[in-house]
């Protein structure tokens, strides 16, 4: 397999653009050659954003597998836990997403994704 190393960079912002500091993203993620690893917590993590409502973790790019009839292209998926409100704060839902990976963000590859 060939595990490229990758800087997986997100920035957490509030519905105005407001960053926001203490969010926790839970991502999980396949490996170079498209395998998870559900009975461990390999390339599973979380991390919280900083003031600036970012949060960076150094991994590997994750890889294409089969799934649903068709190829999946390599991607993480990230659920979001807003950050905790204090007296006075607005609060925010969390969100579950997917951040698809793809060289030079080429969007034909989602074509193929189911």
């Amino acid at each position: 397999a060939d595990y490229q190393p990758f800087l997986m960079t997100i920035r957490v912002v509030s519905p105005d653009g407001k960053p926001l500091r203490g969010a926790v993203l839970d991502w999980w993620q396949a490996d170079g050659d498209g395998k998870y690893y559900f009975s461990e917590y390999t390339l599973r993590g979380r991390v919280s954003t900083d003031d600036d409502g970012v949060a960076e973790v150094l991994t590997v790019a994750p890889g294409e597998y089969h799934a649903l009839g068709g190829m999946r292209t390599g991607h993480f998926h990230v659920h979001i836990y807003a950050p905790r409100s204090t007296k006075g704060e607005v609060t925010y839902e969390g969100m579950t997403t997917q951040v698809y990976v793809k060289e030079r963000n080429d969007k034909t590859i989602l074509d193929k994704d189911p």
